[in-house]
């Protein structure tokens, strides 16, 4: 027998006996295994029932180690989520051998929250049959959440000759945001879509990064901030104050 072979998920069959003796005997004689499928010690023995001119024999027990397989661990990841507020735990990962091995592994998470590289790691810790394996770390991205704005509320002005909107934080609606999580738009101007009474209808405001603040918990960096926001406003008629000429007859 050799002294070792490697576990393969099938019983292991590497040895040869013979049997031997006068007259020229010299024939193969079949081999009994026990403990030669898994991984540890298995034994071998082999006996010749003997023939016309030869006594039976029993060899002695031979015995030789199944050493465990290696395994490979692999990950697979999206390329990219979205941030969502919470973990991102998008992939999976599995450990493969011989013998049919294929089970899955827990993958550990970095980074895993907010906008930006993630990374994902797994580790097979080994089992009766095989040794354990370590898997390259794989990336993924956490886009950031695209945020929508609307001018809401209806603000109103008196006419007063040019198409100039004044906006307060609370004439802005953010649509997309994660749950729990608040910012205020802090543009303040406007601008109606024209300067009549009749025909105004509609404000719009373009944004900047700057015009946005978080409130407790959440991160502007996790989102694409709307650059423009519009929605319904009007314009109300100025009234006129007429002075009669004082006269006299």
């Amino acid at each position: 027998c050799p002294t070792n072979v490697t576990y393969n998920g099938s019983p292991q069959t590497p040895c040869t006996a013979t049997a031997t003796g006068a007259g020229g005997l010299n024939i193969s004689v079949t081999v009994t295994y026990a403990s030669n499928t898994n991984a540890g010690t298995a034994t071998a023995d082999a006996t010749f029932a003997g023939d016309d001119n030869h006594n039976s024999s029993t060899a002695t027990q031979v015995s030789f180690t199944i050493d465990k397989a290696s395994s490979s661990t692999t990950i697979n990841c999206p390329t990219n989520v979205t941030y969502n507020g919470s973990p991102q735990t998008p992939c999976t990962a599995t450990a493969t051998g011989a013998g049919g091995l294929n089970v899955s592994v827990t993958v550990a998470y970095g980074n895993n929250t907010n906008a930006g590289t993630a990374t994902a790691d797994a580790t097979f810790a080994d089992d009766a049959n095989h040794t354990g394996s370590t898997a390259t770390q794989v990336t993924f991205t956490i886009k950031q959440r695209t945020l929508t704005a609307s001018i809401v509320g209806d603000p109103t002005k008196l006419y007063d000759g040019n198409a100039n909107a004044t906006l307060l934080p609370a004439n802005f609606s953010i649509g997309n945001l994660v749950s729990g999580q608040t910012l205020t738009v802090t543009k303040a101007t406007g601008t109606y879509n024209t300067k009549d009474v009749t025909t105004a209808s509609n404000v719009s405001t373009t944004l900047a990064s700057g015009d946005f603040s978080a409130g407790a918990g959440t991160n502007l960096n996790n989102y694409y901030l709307p650059t423009s926001a519009s929605g319904a406003g009007h314009i109300t008629p100025k009234g006129l104050a007429i002075t009669a000429d004082n006269k006299s007859f």
